[in-house]
């Protein structure tokens, strides 16, 4: 998914520990606005106060500047629609996600919640939003 778009990156805090880069789709031909925005959820890595991703193959890459997220390690993908459908992808995730308890879970719930606002937020900004 990650390609020459414009990806915003989006630190979705320590407590849940990772990090969504967020892209508009690409404009449909019969409207002007994008109908989509796309998602990446990556692992949340802080190293000197910096926040980064952890690359393919465990190398971390610097904040600044990060043209897109082609070489994180991606946990999720997917899109969300102008009208509120949400299609999520976990088959490009090279490891499988470890918990100790319950809690640990649901915090991929708030994870997905997070990214899927996020790109609910950006389609809002360019007035496509007609989603729940």
């Amino acid at each position: 998914m990650a390609s020459d778009k414009t990806w915003q990156k989006h630190d979705l805090g320590e407590e849940l520990g990772y990090v969504a880069f967020v892209c508009l789709g690409e404009n449909c031909s019969t409207n002007d606005k994008p109908l989509w925005a796309d998602f990446i959820i990556a692992e949340r890595i802080e190293v000197g106060g910096e926040v980064l991703c952890e690359r393919k193959r465990a190398v971390t890459i610097h904040d600044s500047p990060v043209p897109g997220p082609e070489n994180v390690e991606v946990f999720a993908e997917g899109s969300v629609k102008w009208d509120g459908c949400v299609n999520t992808d976990f088959s490009k995730a090279s490891s499988m996600h470890h918990g100790c308890e319950r809690a640990h879970l649901t915090r991929i719930g708030e994870v997905l919640g997070r990214a899927y606002d996020l790109c609910a937020e950006a389609l809002k900004a360019c007035g496509s939003w007609d989603g729940g």
